[in-house]
Parts: C-alpha cells; structure tokens; sequence
C-alpha cells in the first residue's frame, strides 16, 4: 500500500498554530509532544492536533503545506471550524453512505457523534482500489 502524507496543523499551549508534513502523523505528534519535533513546538508544548489534510505524495503535501503556511491564523481557524461544524459531519456522512451503497467496504467505524473525529481519515477498500477520507 502507497504511504499517505499527512499536511497537519497543530495548536501549541501558547494558542499559536503550526503546520508541518508528515507520513506517521501518530509518531510525528508525539514527537512534537516529548520535544524532538520541530523547533518551532519546543518549549510549546503539549500540542494538540486540530486538523490534517491526506495526500498521495510528499511533493502534494509540501505544496499544501506552503499553501496553508501563507493563510493568516484567523484563515485558518476558519478553515478548522468549517471542518469540524454539524454542517461537515452530515457531508461526510452522505459520503460514507454513498460509498457503502457502491459496495466500498473498511474496517474503520466512524462515531458521528464525536466532534474529535474530524481530523480522522478513513481508508476504504473496493477491488484492489484504494480511497482516503
């Protein structure tokens, strides 16, 4: 399976945001968490991640990751609010649903209820086919 590139955005304890890149976003938090990730969440810490973006390819995801880099804090707090409203729960949920009607099949159950899943991705699976949400 091709890895995922994650483009990330981080709140540090002092409220100011990070964006970095990634492939393990797991491993990458707690990287940032214990100080060994990048200068910048040093002494920031803990962090917390507030939103992450999928792409195919690290060259897709460093030009996402200048892209965000350019958008003021509020544009993106903007764009993390959008992203974790009712408003884009129920979009996602008439996804899922279509995908499930076309026969896509995965093994990760998403708890509509949780507004914490919103920066979680799901991998669906039909016919050696692979799709990131």
């Amino acid at each position: 399976m091709k890895k995922i590139w994650f483009v990330y955005i981080l709140e540090c304890s002092d409220g100011t945001l990070y964006t970095g890149i990634t492939n393990d976003l797991e491993k990458r938090i707690a990287a940032h968490n214990s100080g060994k990730g990048a200068k910048y969440t040093k002494g920031r810490g803990p962090v917390v991640l507030k939103h992450c973006f999928m792409h195919p390819s690290k060259s897709s995801a460093s030009k996402r990751e200048i892209e965000i880099k350019s958008w003021t804090k509020e544009g993106k707090i903007s764009h993390i609010e959008y992203w974790s409203t009712e408003r884009s729960r129920i979009m996602l949920s008439e996804v899922i649903d279509f995908l499930k009607e076309q026969g896509w099949k995965t093994d990760w159950k998403l708890d509509m209820s949780n507004p914490e899943n919103a920066s979680t991705y799901i991998i669906w699976e039909k016919d050696g086919d692979i799709i990131y949400l």
